[in-house]
């Protein structure tokens, strides 16, 4: 997660595309439960 909360100061288009993937993805696993 360090690379992804490194731009959050200043976000470009393509990481709030990046980050909408990211929501998608977590949130379409959340059945899966993974543990860590």
């Amino acid at each position: 997660m360090h690379k992804p909360s490194r731009r959050t100061h200043s976000p470009t288009m393509v990481d709030w595309k990046l980050g909408m993937r990211v929501a998608c993805y977590v949130a379409g696993t959340k059945h899966l439960r993974l543990k860590m």
